[in-house]
């Protein structure tokens, strides 16, 4: 008995006509009757919805030899067209994959370029502000009676550079590349570079601003040297002159140091010298020539001459009250 046959036999004992067969089986009542007419046979995978329904087995389904001929060139011939399928599906993958690797690496490549150009602009307004800040030191007194305006300059330097350090960090760097990496890095440390500069110049010009309350202009000149036409007008207490000491002493730059401990130092030995001017003028006899000759050399020993002339105006007040 051929397939057709055998499923209309088994749909009969059923009871089931062939709308109700192809409604279980989900195909159409048309298909059912080409079986039934061995005009088409079923496909594998109907085949077996067959032998569930009817709770038979395939080979009490198909007797027929011709039909199991028939049947065995369509299973080789799914067997073959699933084979080429599966073969298609995973080309498509590889092909897949290598596509969105080489797309992922196009990305990433271009997002280097793109921060390498950031870093680079960055690095070139970081050379710009350092070789500002040379000319600056290199052209401008460290002191001077507009001393303000100098320090104003050096500050704004100082917020470029918190700028730039802050660009620095919110760049992007993809870590597998090292070179992008590495120039981060290198970014990262001219920036704090120029920070330190800036920071230890303006921990200078704190210091400056104390001593320059006591002198009557500038004090230092940008070459370092000691301006000669500066004079004492008076003097820090021993509190301001030990906290001055501190601040110079953690100084990072070496040569402005070395000039600010001379000044400091030659405050002090000022200060130290009218104190002890000061305690003879209690002992001079205002009568003696000689000893208010031996008092005006001493007052010559004072480099301030507002300090020299405080000085001889207590003498003349002594010789005033006598």
């Amino acid at each position: 008995m051929d397939i057709g046959s055998r499923i209309h036999s088994l749909r009969k004992e059923k009871e089931w006509s062939q709308q109700e067969l192809a409604e279980i089986i989900h195909v159409s009542r048309q298909t059912i009757s080409r079986w039934e007419n061995g005009d088409t046979l079923p496909d594998i995978d109907l085949l077996i919805k067959i032998t569930e329904v009817f709770e038979i087995s395939l080979d009490q389904l198909i007797s027929d030899e011709k039909d199991k001929e028939t049947i065995s060139v369509k299973m080789k011939k799914t067997r073959h067209k699933l084979s080429m399928f599966n073969y298609v599906v995973i080309l498509l993958g590889v092909a897949t994959i290598i596509l969105s690797v080489l797309a992922l690496n196009i990305i990433l490549e271009n997002n280097n370029k793109k921060v390498e150009t950031q870093l680079i602009t960055l690095e070139n307004s970081i050379i710009k502000a350092n070789n500002n800040l040379d000319s600056l030191l290199e052209n401008a007194s460290i002191l001077l009676p507009d001393m303000k305006t100098t320090e104003s300059k050096f500050l704004d330097l100082k917020k470029q550079s918190i700028k730039f350090s802050e660009e620095v960090s919110t760049i992007q760097v993809n870590k597998i590349y090292d070179n992008p990496l590495r120039k981060k890095e290198k970014t990262e440390q001219m920036a704090n570079s120029l920070n330190m500069r800036i920071s230890s110049i303006i921990e200078v010009y704190k210091i400056l601003s104390s001593l320059n309350t006591f002198y009557s202009e500038s004090v230092i000149l940008g070459s370092g040297e000691k301006n000669g036409g500066a004079e004492l007008l008076g003097f820090p207490t021993e509190q301001e002159l030990t906290k001055i000491y501190s601040d110079v002493r953690r100084l990072n730059a070496i040569k402005v140091k070395d000039t600010l401990l001379i000044i400091v130092e030659d405050v002090k030995k000022q200060k130290e010298l009218f104190e002890n001017i000061k305690l003879q003028l209690k002992y001079v006899d205002v009568d003696n020539e000689e000893e208010i000759a031996m008092f005006y050399d001493s007052i010559l020993r004072l480099s301030s001459g507002t300090m020299q002339d405080r000085l001889k105006k207590e003498m003349n007040d002594m010789k005033s009250s006598k």
